[in-house]
């Protein structure tokens, strides 16, 4: 592995380092600045490498004809698994180029062109790309004034796709114009377990993604404008669902009662394990529900209520609520709640999280003995050490 990120301007650096190393499978130059002269000289060193798996090519500036030279210089490459261009301005025509290049390249499985100035243009080509690329499972999008044509683009594009498990689509302006159009490609993609459409001006409209597809693990829709009748509809569908793990809901104004829906839900919810809700105007009342729903759920590990004016007495609620909960082991409160209160919730949380490792400790030496009897009831064993206390630090 070449690993030159942050080594400002030093391209002689990566030059000798590529020279030295012509095998190299992970070569990282993010955020060197090496502009367009730097891409072409070392495109021409990685185009004699065969073995190439990791490219983070990112924050470089290499715009067009920098894109265009590295991109010819991996077209030969069959190994290639992950490429990161974020921020470096290669816009529709790069991605054009991209898609018509690296068209043969089968292994791609993660593509990085957050903050590229892609625009609607440059969607359909990512169109193509979500549907010509057969094992690709991470796009991240994030930064490209997108739109809602280019929302409609993408949306098409995933009721093909059967590979992408991971889409970032956040800040690009798509618009309630083209929920509909979303809704139904996700309603269509069985294979999706990550999307985030944070800050895209979506509204309420977004919050059905979580009626139409039950596969989601992780959603963000943070900064959507969902409201009150957003998060009802989300508190609905948490009832049931099966799969959800993580729900990011921040800056939505959903406000007491919004919470108040959702708190309901996690009184019965058995699969999410971490919700934010920060920015959303939520004050005590909201708070107090927040905290009746602590003293039921069994599963919620992380809360974030960030930036909600809960005050104290909120946060008082909040404690007494994990006074009854075992299993939350992260909560974030701004200092709106008195330094006291934030101290006793921190020392609860200790609690909670010394509780859970001890747990995972019993458990590896439940399983160690359960796997040493199946192997064979009459060999003795023993416990490791490390079985007792394991060095990943639980």
């Amino acid at each position: 592995m070449i690993n030159l990120s942050h080594h400002l301007g030093d391209i002689e650096e990566a030059i000798l380092q590529l020279q030295s190393k012509p095998q190299v499978t992970t070569f990282r130059i993010c955020g060197n600045y090496i502009g367009t002269e730097g891409a072409l000289r070392v495109a021409k060193i990685i185009a004699k490498n065969q073995t190439l798996e990791h490219l983070d090519f990112s924050c470089n500036d290499i715009g067009l004809d920098g894109i265009q030279a590295i991109v010819h210089a991996l077209c030969e490459n069959r190994c290639l698994e992950h490429l990161d261009f974020a921020c470096n301005n290669i816009g529709p025509e790069g991605v054009k180029f991209l898609l018509d290049t690296l068209r043969c390249t089968e292994s791609l499985t993660v593509l990085n062109l957050y903050c590229n100035n892609i625009g609607s243009e440059g969607a359909q080509y990512i169109a193509q790309i979500i549907t010509q690329y057969p094992r690709l499972n991470n796009l991240m999008l994030s930064s490209n004034c997108l739109g809602s044509k280019g929302a409609k683009y993408i949306a098409k594009a995933l009721e093909e796709n059967r590979s992408l498990e991971t889409l970032d689509l956040s800040f690009n302006n798509l618009h309630s114009d083209e929920i509909n159009a979303i809704i139904q490609a996700f309603a269509l993609n069985s294979t999706l377990k990550k999307i985030d459409l944070a800050f895209n001006n979506l509204g309420t409209g977004c919050a059905k993604i979580l009626s139409v597809n039950s596969v989601l693990q992780h959603i963000d829709l943070e900064g959507n404008e969902i409201g009150t009748e957003g998060a009802r509809i989300v508190s609905e569908n948490l009832y049931h669902r099966s799969c959800l793990r993580r729900l990011d809901l921040g800056a939505n104004e959903i406000g007491d009662e919004g919470v108040h829906y959702i708190a309901q839900a996690l009184c019965v919810n058995e699969t999410l394990e971490k919700l934010h809700l920060s920015s959303n105007g939520i004050q005590i009342a909201g708070a107090q529900s927040l905290a009746n729903a602590l003293k039921k759920n069994q599963t919620l590990q992380g809360l974030n209520l960030w930036f909600n004016p809960i005050g104290n007495e909120g946060g008082q609620a909040i404690l007494e609520g994990l006074m009854e909960n075992l299993w939350i082991q992260s909560l974030m409160l701004d200092r709106r709640v008195s330094i006291d209160i934030l101290n006793e919730i921190e020392s609860r949380l200790e609690q909670n999280r010394n509780r859970l490792r001890t747990h995972r400790r019993l458990m590896s030496i439940y399983i160690f003995e359960t796997m040493a009897r199946r192997l064979n009831n009459d060999i003795e064993y023993y416990l490791l050490p490390s079985m007792i206390y394991p060095m990943t630090g639980f």
